[in-house]
């Protein structure tokens, strides 16, 4: 019966130890200068966008950024659409989230805009940018391009003109 306990606590050790050995590797961290990170689309192998930095730190899956740079590329794999900077940028590298306190500065074809803190999801293609926004629309030619078909868009008002909600002016005086 000794014999048999000996070897249950052996093997129970020798889990524990590539448990904790396995939760360590998580924990490891690695710094770059000069950091560069493109990423390609799965199913087409063109490249998406591309992350830089001066500096850069993993914690686990998510990378910190220093004078993060971020390149937008368009649907020919080739030409640069957008590109947002920021002091300081985290992205995660399971979700493609890229997040940051500090100011952003984001420079398209169609409109820039500034600000301080932002929420950008490359997989959704979405960015929220948290407070002191300031927004200017260069073009309206790639916005006109996004609506579904079938709508028109007005450029004098910016509105889709199927989606207009009239105001309820029922018992207001003029």
């Amino acid at each position: 019966m000794g014999f048999i306990n000996s070897k249950i606590f052996i093997i129970t050790a020798l889990l524990g130890v590539c448990f904790y050995t396995v939760s360590k590797a998580e924990d490891v961290t690695a710094s770059m200068r000069n950091f560069v990170k493109p990423q390609y689309n799965e199913k087409t192998h063109l490249l998406e966008y591309v992350i830089t930095g001066t500096d850069a730190k993993t914690e686990g899956g998510v990378i910190e950024i220093i004078n993060a740079r971020i390149e937008i590329i368009g649907a020919d794999g080739k030409t640069v659409r957008a590109v947002l900077t920021s002091p300081i940028a985290f992205y995660n590298q399971t979700t493609q989230f890229i997040t940051g306190d500090q100011s952003i500065k984001f420079e398209s074809l169609s409109f820039d805009a500034d600000g301080i803190g932002f929420d950008a999801s490359q997989a959704a293609q979405t960015l929220h940018i948290r407070k002191n926004v300031k927004l200017v629309v260069k073009s309206t030619e790639d916005i006109k391009s996004q609506f579904a078909i079938g709508k028109e868009f007005s450029e004098d008002t910016g509105k889709v003109s199927d989606t207009d909600i009239e105001p309820d002016t029922k018992g207001v005086s003029k």
